[in-house]
């Protein structure tokens, strides 16, 4: 009877293992990445064709935000001051769920200047890039090298993180 009740309680220990092993996996994380590449097929607020094709050899910043962020607007902030000189070595797309009238909206009243070549504003209102990249925060980046692989990832781009994107690609 004792070698029963054991190897029960053996059985019972190792289940429960198991379980809570799973359940530890499906943890949300906010920057958990579903995938390592580059996808993207999105329209940007202007009305161009956005797709992963576009971005082959190219590095690729995505910058997920949403307009009632205030840390997301100080980020755009920073970035406005450098984006002519970043949009020289990365497509630049900031991408939100919100529709195409509320971001175009926000970037007029905030008079943010994002008129740069290699710069998009995407609106994913499916939230089909939310979810690939299983974005859970704002704000998040996630930085492409020129095969598309991501190489760097976080929650929010500051003054350090742009020096060094942006120190990296001069000597190119």
């Amino acid at each position: 009877m004792n070698k029963k009740k054991a190897l029960f309680a053996l059985f019972a220990v190792m289940l429960i293992t198991i379980i809570l092993g799973i359940l530890s996996l499906r943890h949300d994380n906010p920057f958990k990445i579903q995938h390592n590449s580059l996808w993207i097929q999105a329209e940007s607020i202007n009305g161009k064709m956005i797709t992963s094709e576009q971005m082959k050899g190219s590095q690729t910043i995505l910058i997920f935000f949403n307009t009632q962020c205030e840390l997301c607007l100080a980020e755009i902030l920073l970035l406005e001051k450098q984006l002519k000189q970043i949009s020289m070595f990365y497509h630049v797309l900031f991408i939100s769920f919100e529709p195409k009238a509320s971001l175009s909206a926000f970037f007029l009243h905030k008079k943010v200047c994002l008129d740069f070549d290699n710069v998009y504003v995407i609106s994913d209102d499916k939230m089909s890039l939310l979810d690939y990249y299983d974005v859970k925060g704002y704000p998040s980046f996630l930085i492409f090298n020129k095969n598309g692989t991501l190489f760097r990832r976080g929650e929010s781009i500051d003054e350090n993180i742009l020096q060094e994107l942006l120190k990296n690609n001069s000597s190119e």
